[in-house]
């Protein structure tokens, strides 16, 4: 696939952000916390799984992409073996993988990925594991309220080191329903602090800005509004990338479907929670995640 890509430090002191882009392999990390090197898990994690597609070759499926980033986890405890001061960094991961009979799409945490097709106006995407995304998932709160929720930096799911060697499940998707042109788009979450979804797959969906006009948009109105670290990977779906197997349609939103609302709903959480000052700048383990 054609593809650009790029990583900011946002505002924050060190960028925890990582991406590793090739040929089939795309993928972006976004370290957790601040305090525990999250920028030594997130380089570690998109590495590794960069290092051991490259030795598949064409057997890219979906057990061995799930046997790698598995092992990459259980890399990234081992190295806490050695530097005890480590223990408890940790990552989001958001990654496609280009196999000869579909794309394989995997995600652990807020860090998203998204498909888009402009010839028909329509999107896929995953849900962030947190409890503000599943609250937008099932339609409890809009999309633009979970953008502005005062707890949408609480994720419920990451890769973490840790010395019961404990390794985290990704979500995992395979796609055989892509076309030329189709566009496939992957970011940190502080890609959002700066777009709504209904203008990011506006924009992804432009046929008339290129590819490397729709980054660098993306990366000017972020460096200027984004608190966060951003990254992000765009990709345009050339003929030869167009998978060899059944068509299995994927659940297409409509981008026209997009009805933003910027009031906050109002939601009842766990009243511990929400006794807490809300940190946007820095993302949280909401309490039901098993350190």
């Amino acid at each position: 696939m054609k593809y650009k890509s790029y990583s900011h430090i946002g505002k924050k002191k060190v960028n925890e952000d990582y991406l590793k882009a090739s040929e089939n392999t795309f993928i972006v990390c976004d370290g957790v916390g601040g305090e525990v090197r999250g920028e030594i898990a997130s380089k570690e994690i998109a590495n590794y799984i960069s290092a051991a597609i490259e030795t598949l070759g064409s057997a890219i499926s979906k057990d061995t992409i799930l046997s790698a980033i598995n092992q990459s986890q259980e890399n990234l405890n081992n190295i806490i073996q050695k530097d005890e001061s480590l223990a408890g960094m940790a990552t989001t991961l958001a990654a496609v993988f280009v196999a000869e009979t579909g794309f394989i799409v995997a995600h652990i945490g807020d860090s998203r990925i998204y498909v888009v097709r402009p010839s028909e106006h329509k999107f896929w995407q995953t849900w962030d594991h947190s409890l503000v995304g599943n609250l937008v998932k099932n339609g409890d709160i809009s999309r633009e309220a979970g953008r502005n929720h005062p707890m949408n930096n609480q994720i419920t799911k990451a890769i973490k080191a840790n010395f019961k060697d404990k390794i985290t499940t990704p979500e995992i998707n395979f796609i055989t329903d892509i076309r030329k042109g189709d566009i496939v788009f992957i970011c940190s979450d502080g890609v959002s602090e700066s777009f709504s979804d209904a203008e990011i797959v506006e924009l992804l969906a432009n046929t008339e800005i290129n590819l490397k006009s729709k980054i660098q948009i993306i990366e000017e109105r972020c460096a200027e509004d984004s608190f966060d670290n951003n990254t992000a990977i765009i990709c345009k779906v050339e003929k030869k990338d167009i998978p060899n197997a059944t068509i299995i349609p994927l659940d297409w939103i409509s981008i026209d479907s997009l009805k933003e609302d910027e009031d906050l709903d109002n939601v009842i959480l766990d009243d511990t929670a929400m006794d807490e000052e809300p940190q946007p700048q820095k993302r949280k383990w909401f309490q039901f995640f098993n350190k």
